[in-house]
């Protein structure tokens, strides 16, 4: 890969792609254990959420094995990598929900000026449904869900420019091979859709409040980052 083609890189897959580097010239052998993620952070001025898409993306191509409760292992690097990640270019997870604050916090405090009382009245429904999901331990409905709601507090915008954007984020987490890694993850650990932070942000948009409805989505999509972030990789 020329220098060109890894300065146009997403950071985690340039980083990703100085961690297989380091195997492939033997500065980690194959078999031993990768350094703890807070002292790669530090070794290649990047923040902990990066090291930790940059090794998912690892996982996904072949090069390295995580194993639970005990570190992050180099396999061998002669096996080939997988040919969807070689050519990804898609934003990791932690930039997509960054770039959701930043849009939905602000959707949140417009819909809240625009928003009718049918579509209070789905948001209600959506929230019950959610529920039922989340208690029939039916994650993939309430996922589902999830998107539902925030798609409608989009389209209470009234603001069509908005709406392909934030369906291409979403889009993201089913287009991107290490995305869906991540998410697998955080769904196995027993995540799900948080009833109490949608009902924050539903009550909220009743109350025609917007400034506390962008605080509620602000506060929610936090919470899904920090558990994102608290997923941890072994």
């Amino acid at each position: 890969m020329s220098k060109n083609q890894i300065a146009s890189q997403r950071l985690y897959l340039q980083v990703a792609s100085q961690l297989a580097d380091l195997v492939k010239d033997g500065t980690v052998k194959v078999g031993a254990r990768f350094a703890a993620e807070r002292d790669l952070a530090a070794d290649f001025g990047v923040s902990r959420s990066t090291i930790r898409e940059a090794m998912i993306a690892l996982e996904v191509s072949g090069l390295v094995e995580i194993r639970s409760g005990s570190g992050i292992y180099a396999l061998e690097p002669s096996r080939k990598i997988n040919s969807a990640l070689a050519i990804e270019d898609l934003p990791g997870p932690f930039e997509v929900l960054e770039a959701r604050m930043l849009i939905e916090s602000e959707s949140a405090n417009l819909a809240a000026q625009r928003i009718s009382n049918d579509e209070l009245l789905q948001l209600k429904q959506l929230l019950h449904s959610m529920a039922k999901a989340v208690e029939e331990d039916n994650i993939e409905e309430a996922e589902r869900i999830d998107h539902a709601f925030h798609l409608a507090i989009i389209k209470a915008t009234r603001n069509s420019a908005l709406l392909p954007i934030y369906e291409w984020l979403w889009e993201v987490r089913e287009l991107s091979e290490v995305s869906k890694r991540f998410h697998l993850k955080l769904r196995n650990k027993g995540s799900t859709p948080k009833i109490e932070e949608h009902e924050a942000v539903c009550n909220a948009l009743m109350q025609r409040d917007g400034e506390q409805a962008k605080k509620s989505i602000q506060s929610h999509l936090t919470n899904v980052m920090s558990r994102l972030t608290d997923c941890s990789l072994v």
